[in-house]
């Protein structure tokens, strides 16, 4: 692997001022302007949450000799719910259940957060299924990665793993047939317009630029009406609409809707295809479509924590939730597959610095085998850090610090 960061954005507003594209009126893929909530990420102010951090950690495990229940309060919980939001509801159980409080003691938001946050999971989860089904019958080589993965491998069916979007795998080679088995679903070519307060079909020049210079295609979406609603679910998915940062949106007469954004990758980064995960995936034990095997999971996902750690701040934290329900599973067999690709790809150093946090952040590395291989991952101090790309511990810039 050879860290590049992506191409900087101002490109779309380049193009945008190009007489030929500036007098164009692309066509919206729904017809009334919606709002999309700007994302959260973590800031400077936050790192005061850091104490917070064993609240990712399952239900199940005991959490309290690692946070002192008398410490939590609810307004540092709803702020890590925000900012957590793809996990919400696993940090506000956890925490009333530490603290023994009602759920009513949470701010009328982060109730309204956790509920969004299981409805656009219910959401995924049979959105999944469909293109599974779809791209499997038209013969298309592909897999689930990233969080829609993650959330059918290791997240039982009703727990809440929400994400901004549906992340596929799909082989160089099959993208057309995959483009083209997605539009049976009602999919289509988009981009955002800021201007225009919605998604419009797409500038066919402007995806092939971004799509040559990428590892994966370009905004694939589908919106959804929430038609058949009971009054008192059409103001709950208002309400999501006015605090969930991605998914649900709210037309201008009040309708509620939802956009279902597909990202079909063909590279994990522009060093690697995604023939790795194909190459290992299996069905999913809880809805049978096809995800990647455990180490496999576990490698993309240290690789895409150590990278956005590194390269921005305030993101990716909520991943550790990932890692602290599939790491501990992992059997001998399986963690030494995980350090073959860490060293393969040159990510040893990755390796060592997210993989460490699960003992000194939550206290969740109890296994020999586990430490043992984390004490191989330890990059020497003579190594050429650009060679292994170590780029330094990523930690503090994922709670917004340097």
């Amino acid at each position: 692997v050879r860290w590049r960061r992506k191409r900087p954005a101002p490109i779309r507003d380049r193009l945008a001022n190009d007489d030929a594209r500036h007098h164009r009126h692309p066509e919206p893929l729904v017809t009334r302007p919606i709002r999309i909530m700007p994302q959260v990420v973590f800031s400077p102010r936050d790192q005061d949450l850091a104490y917070l951090a064993p609240l990712l950690v399952p239900a199940q495990t005991k959490v309290e000799q690692r946070l002192d229940p008398a410490r939590i309060t609810a307004d540092d919980v709803a702020r890590f719910a925000r900012l957590c939001w793809q996990i919400s509801p696993q940090i506000v159980e956890t925490a009333q259940r530490l603290a023994g409080t009602p759920a009513d003691t949470m701010p009328e938001d982060v109730q309204t957060l956790t509920e969004a946050a299981h409805a656009i999971t219910r959401l995924h989860r049979r959105e999944v299924s469909r293109l599974a089904e779809t791209l499997t019958g038209q013969g298309v080589e592909h897999c689930l990665m990233k969080g829609a993965a993650l959330r059918e491998s290791v997240y039982p069916p009703g727990t809440a793993r929400a994400a901004s979007d549906i992340d596929i795998a799909v082989r160089h080679p099959h993208l057309d047939a995959a483009v083209a088995a997605v539009a049976q679903l009602g999919y289509a070519a988009a981009e955002w317009s800021d201007e225009r307060g919605r998604y419009v079909t797409a500038d066919p020049d402007l995806r092939r630029y971004v799509e040559a210079h990428h590892h994966e295609l370009g905004f694939i979406v589908r919106y959804v009406s929430f038609g058949d609603l009971t009054t008192d679910e059409h103001a709950r998915y208002l309400q999501y609409a006015d605090i969930f940062p991605v998914g649900f949106c709210r037309l201008f007469d009040d309708s509620p809707g939802a956009y279902l954004s597909l990202d079909v990758h063909h590279g994990i980064s522009l060093d690697m295809s995604v023939d790795l995960l194909i190459d290992s995936a299996a069905p999913s034990p809880h809805s049978g479509v096809l995800c990647p095997s455990d180490p496999v999971l576990v490698f993309h996902t240290i690789f895409k924590i150590y990278w956005e750690g590194v390269h921005h701040y305030g993101t990716g934290l909520y991943q550790y939730a990932d890692l602290l329900r599939i790491v501990p599973s992992l059997d001998r067999v399986a963690l030494d597959t995980l350090e073959a690709l860490l060293t393969q790809h040159h990510l040893r150093a990755a390796g060592y610095y997210v993989l460490r946090r699960l003992d000194t952040a939550f206290g969740a590395l109890p296994r020999n085998e586990l430490s043992e291989m984390l004490d191989r991952l330890a990059v020497p101090a003579d190594t050429d850090c650009k060679v292994e790309n170590d780029l330094g511990d990523m930690w503090p810039k994922l709670w917004g610090g340097r």
